[in-house]
C-alpha cells in the first residue's frame, strides 16, 4: 500500500532527476503497488523483483500472474530459522501485519487483529539474495519496504545493495507497535550514515506510517 501521497513521490523523483529503473520490493503480500510502478514510475513487471515471508501468499501472487515473486524472509542474517507469525487482517487501512514480531502496541492500536498461525523460516540477508539470484543490482534503484517492524533488520542486510539504491520507500513506526521494533529516528540515523535523507513522511493516527528516503 501507497500511503503517501503519489503526486507527491513523483514530484520529489523528478526535483532530484532520479532516473528509477528497477524496484526491489520486500514484503510483497498483493502485490497492490503494481499499478503504481508500472501507471507512475512507467516500469514494466519485468523490472520489478517482488519477496514475500508467506508461502500461501507467494503461491497467490504466482497465480495471479506476477512476475519474479520470491519466498523469502528477509533480516539482517543469513540461515537463521526464525518464526513467523501470520495474521488474521486485511484492513482498510493497513496492508497486513504478519512480522517475525510480537505485538506491542499493536493491541491496542488494531485490537481486532490476531495472530493465527505460524510458520519457521530460514533467513537471508538482501545482499545474500541478490547475490545468490545474479541479479544485477544497478538495475533495481528503489527500494520498497514494508515488513512490519523488521525494516531496519533488512536495511542491515543490504550494506552492498544500497550503494547502488537511489530511493527508499519504508514503512516507520513512532510507536513500539511490535516488540523492539525501530522507530522513526532509527531508520533515520541508519540511512543518514548512509548518504539517504528522508524527504517525505506520513504517519497514521495509529502510530505507523511510510517514508520516503533520497539518496544525497
Amino acid at each position: 500500500m501507497i500511503l503517501i501521497e503519489i503526486e507527491n513521490i513523483i514530484n520529489t523523483i523528478n526535483n532530484y532527476n532520479i532516473n528509477i529503473t528497477g524496484v526491489l520490493h520486500i514484503g510483497a503480500y498483493e502485490c497492490e503497488e503494481l499499478e503504481f510502478y508500472i501507471n507512475n514510475l512507467y516500469l514494466s513487471d519485468d523490472n520489478i523483483i517482488w519477496l514475500e515471508a508467506n508461502d500461501n501468499k507467494v503461491i497467490e501472487c504466482k497465480e495471479n500472474g506476477i512476475k519474479n515473486i520470491y519466498n523469502y524472509l528477509i533480516t539482517n542474517k543469513d540461515n537463521e530459522l526464525i518464526k513467523f507469525n501470520i495474521s488474521n487482517n486485511i484492513l482498510s487501512n493497513d496492508s497486513e501485519s504478519s512480522s517475525i514480531f510480537n505485538f506491542k502496541m499493536h493491541l491496542t492500536e488494531h485490537p481486532e487483529v490476531k495472530y493465527i498461525s505460524y510458520i519457521y523460516k530460514y533467513s537471508i540477508t538482501i545482499d545474500t539474495f541478490l547475490k545468490n539470484h545474479v541479479i544485477n543490482i544497478i538495475k533495481y534503484n528503489f527500494l520498497f519496504i514494508h515488513i512490519q517492524g523488521a525494516e531496519l533488520l533488512a536495511l542491515q542486510g543490504a550494506n552492498n545493495y544500497l550503494k547502488y539504491v537511489n530511493i527508499i520507500y519504508i514503512k516507520i513506526n513512532i510507536k513500539e507497535l511490535y516488540e523492539n521494533n525501530p522507530l522513526i529516528e532509527d531508520i533515520d540515523n541508519f540511512l543518514n550514515k548512509k548518504k539517504f535523507k528522508r524527504i517525505l513522511t506520513k504517519i497514521t493516527k495509529y502510530g505507523w506510517g511510510d517514508a520516503l528516503y533520497i539518496r544525497y
